[in-house]
C-alpha cells in the first residue's frame, strides 16, 4: 500500500469532489453501541449556488484511501451546517448523521401474535426500516408466548428487542445495520502492523508509572481499561477497520486479537490522515 498518496472523495447533495479539487477535512466517528455514526465536516469554498442549496437531510458520502486503495467510511445525511467567513475563504461546517432520517425518525405501532420469535419480528421491522440489512444473527432468539406490541421510534423497538430481549449487539455502520453476539466482530483477520500503517503507542513503562501511584478507587476509565488489556491505538488511515471488528495488532508492545469497540476516521490536504481505535481483547 503507498501510503502517502492519500486520497478522498466527498458526495455531498448531487454533486461529488474530490479531495484534490475541493479542500475539505472529515472526522468520523463510531462506536460499538446502538446509536448512529456521526461525521463532522469542514469544507472549503463552495460555490454560492452549493451553500445556497445546501439543506439538512442531504445525502452526504465520505470515501478515503490511497491512490488505489479506497473505501467508504461513511454514509449519512446532514443534521446541521453553516457557513463561516473568513477573510477570503468561507469554510462550510457541516454536521452528519448516518442513516438520520431512517434512524430517528421512523415510527412503529404494531402488535405481532402470541407465539412469534424475534427473528421474525426483527426480519418485519426492518422491513419497514428502509435501510441496508449487512447481517442478523441473533445471539437468542427469544420467543414471545404472548403478543408482543412494538409501539414508538422504530429504533427504540429494535434496540430493545435486539439488545434486551436477544442480548446481540446492534449498529449502523455505513448505511447498513448490523444485529450480531456482541462476543463475536463483524469481520475478522484484519493484520495491523508497523509496516501496514500502525503507529507507536505509548511505552507501558511509561503507563506503568501512571497506574502504580493510582488507587483502585480513584483511577480514570481509561486507566481501568488499561488494567482490563483495553488500549487506544492509532494507524494510518484505514477504511478497512469498523466498529465492532476484531483485528489482530503486533508490534514490540502488542501482539494479540482485540475488537473494536470505538474509534475514528480523520483526514485533510495537509494535516491528520489517520484511523484511532479503541480495542478491548476478542
Amino acid at each position: 500500500m503507498r501510503m502517502w498518496l492519500r486520497q478522498a472523495t466527498l458526495t455531498l447533495g448531487g454533486n461529488r469532489y474530490t479531495l484534490d479539487g475541493l479542500n475539505f477535512t472529515f472526522k468520523v466517528q463510531f462506536e460499538d453501541r446502538p446509536k448512529v455514526s456521526t461525521a463532522q465536516l469542514e469544507v472549503y469554498n463552495l460555490a454560492p449556488s452549493t451553500r445556497a442549496s445546501l439543506k439538512k437531510g442531504d445525502p452526504v458520502i465520505i470515501t478515503a484511501g490511497y491512490q488505489d486503495d479506497m473505501g467508504c467510511i461513511f454514509v449519512g445525511a446532514v443534521a446541521d451546517f453553516s457557513h463561516d467567513f473568513n477573510n477570503l475563504d468561507v469554510i462550510t461546517k457541516i454536521t452528519a448523521a448516518d442513516s438520520l432520517e431512517e434512524w430517528l425518525g421512523t415510527y412503529v405501532n404494531k402488535t405481532y401474535k402470541a407465539g412469534m420469535y424475534a427473528a421474525d419480528i426483527i426480519d418485519d421491522l426492518l422491513n419497514i426500516f428502509g435501510v441496508e440489512v449487512a447481517m442478523v444473527k441473533l445471539a437468542v432468539n427469544k420467543h414471545y408466548p404472548g403478543c408482543r406490541v412494538c409501539r414508538g421510534k422504530l429504533k427504540d423497538v429494535l434496540t430493545e428487542i435486539a439488545c434486551s430481549d436477544c442480548k446481540s449487539r446492534l449498529v449502523i455502520r455505513c448505511g447498513q445495520i448490523i444485529i450480531n453476539p456482541p462476543q463475536e466482530g463483524v469481520t475478522t483477520g484484519y493484520l495491523l502492523t508497523p509496516q501496514t500503517g500502525l503507529l507507536k503507542a505509548s511505552s507501558k513503562s511509561e503507563a506503568q508509572s501512571i497506574t502504580t501511584k493510582t488507587t483502585a478507587t480513584d483511577k480514570t476509565r481509561s486507566q481501568q481499561a488499561e488494567d482490563e488489556g483495553n488500549a487506544t491505538r492509532s494507524c494510518l488511515l484505514n477504511y478497512h477497520i469498523g466498529v465492532a471488528d476484531v483485528i489482530t495488532i503486533q508490534d514490540s508492545q502488542t501482539n494479540g486479537s482485540f475488537l473494536v469497540t470505538a474509534g475514528t476516521h480523520e483526514g485533510s490536504r495537509s494535516g491528520n490522515w489517520q484511523t484511532t481505535v479503541e480495542v478491548k481483547p476478542a
